[in-house]
């Protein structure tokens, strides 16, 4: 009988699981990670109908496994995201990385792009809009721009786009944007709503960052690829960094998590300060 790494699953049933997360989502699970494969996939399991983790991981690799492998994905994946989270990176982009895109004309004749690699429920992407939305109403009157959120979790794009969210998730956006972007609910007073003018200005779209096909039609000159990376081993990493860059403008910005520097020079990118760095060209 294989030893058992957790109640209910075993060592290689972990390991099996976690080589099926890596290749299909660049995802990594660590073989300790017993408890949270029981914690996530327990209950889906007996909704199937199986019996045991090997028999769910069978049925993933099966022919007909291909519709439980976004249910798969989904349940692994880890979403933690605030607004302002990092927040020397959104002062620092509006000081000087959307100013030095402006400059260049970006922004003018055509749109600038903002890009949340990972967007989980859409915190990340809208504390960049409200700083985008406050330079065109006042520095750079007539700014375009859009803003793109992608995730490999369908079930966090909807409440993205809704961009509904409870008084007590806001503390840390500051007070001017509240009143500048944020509308409060009339029914219930414990929400609040991104107003129409932001809110059709954000798109959000399924994406794997492992597969560049995802990736399609995505050009932009700021990207937060951030607590993304450290989810992956370094193979990975290298695909996700290649297919992310390619989508990046010439002169336009990666920002990462300070938790997952990169060797810049190796995907064509310039480090400005910790985290933050910049295509070459341009």
């Amino acid at each position: 009988m294989p030893a058992q790494s957790g109640s209910g699953i075993s060592r290689s049933d972990v390991l099996r699981l976690a080589a099926i997360a890596l290749r299909e989502s660049g995802l990594r699970i660590d073989e300790s990670k017993a408890d949270f494969l029981l914690a996530r996939l327990g209950s889906r399991i007996a909704e199937l109908g199986l019996s045991s983790f090997s028999d769910y991981a069978a049925h993933l690799e099966s022919a007909g496994g291909g519709g439980e492998m976004s249910r798969f994905i989904e349940s692994i994946t880890t979403h933690t995201t605030e607004f302002f989270r990092e927040r020397a990176q959104y002062d620092w982009l509006a000081a000087q990385g959307i100013p030095s895109l402006w400059s260049a004309g970006v922004g003018r004749s055509r749109d600038l792009v903002v890009w949340s690699a990972a967007c989980s429920t859409g915190q990340e992407l809208y504390s960049a809009a409200m700083i985008l939305e406050d330079l065109a109403l006042r520095a750079m009157r007539g700014l375009r721009w859009r803003g793109i959120g992608t995730d490999i979790s369908r079930a966090v794009l909807e409440p993205a786009a809704l961009a509904v969210y409870r008084i007590d998730e806001i503390g840390a956006i500051p007070s001017g944007f509240r009143v500048q972007s944020l509308l409060h609910g009339r029914r219930d007073p414990r929400l609040v709503r991104f107003r129409p003018e932001i809110r059709r200005r954000t798109e959000w779209r399924r994406a794997n960052l492992c597969v560049a096909g995802d990736l399609e039609g995505i050009r932009c000159d700021v990207i937060f690829l951030r607590n993304v990376l450290i989810y992956s081993d370094a193979e990975m990493r290298r695909r996700i960094l290649r297919n992310v860059v390619a989508c990046l403008q010439p002169a336009g910005y990666l920002l990462t998590g300070h938790s997952e520097p990169i060797e810049a020079a190796s995907y064509g990118l310039v480090s400005l300060r910790p985290s933050v760095y910049r295509k070459a060209g341009g």
